[in-house]
C-alpha cells in the first residue's frame, strides 16, 4: 500500500515536472514571439517615418518646381502683354503716319 502511494506520488511529481517544463517552454516561446513582434513594430515605425520624411521632401521639391513654373508662366504672360502693347503702339504709329 505504501509502495502504491509512493509510486502514485512519483507519477504525479513526474507529470508536474513535465507540465512545468511544457509551461516554461510555452512561456519562452511567447516571450520570443513578443520580442519578435516588438522588433517588427520598431522596424515598421522606422519605415513609416522614413516614408513620411521622403514624402515631405518630395512635396517640398514639387512645390519648388511648381513655384518655378508659376513664375515662368507669369513672366511669359508679362512678356506677351509687353509685346502686344508694343505691337499696338507700332500699329497706332503706322496709322497716324498713314493719315
Amino acid at each position: 500500500e505504501l509502495d502504491d502511494i509512493q509510486k502514485k506520488k512519483d507519477e504525479l511529481e513526474s507529470e508536474f515536472a513535465m507540465a512545468r517544463a511544457s509551461l516554461e517552454k510555452s512561456q519562452s516561446t511567447i516571450e520570443l514571439e513578443v520580442q519578435r513582434l516588438l522588433s517588427e513594430q520598431v522596424k515598421l515605425q522606422q519605415e513609416r517615418e522614413s516614408a513620411v520624411n521622403k514624402l515631405e521632401k518630395d512635396k517640398s521639391k514639387l512645390q519648388k518646381e511648381l513655384d518655378g513654373l508659376k513664375k515662368k508662366m507669369e513672366d511669359a504672360l508679362r512678356r506677351e502683354a509687353d509685346v502686344v502693347t508694343e505691337l499696338q503702339s507700332t500699329i497706332d504709329d503706322m496709322e497716324k503716319e498713314g493719315q
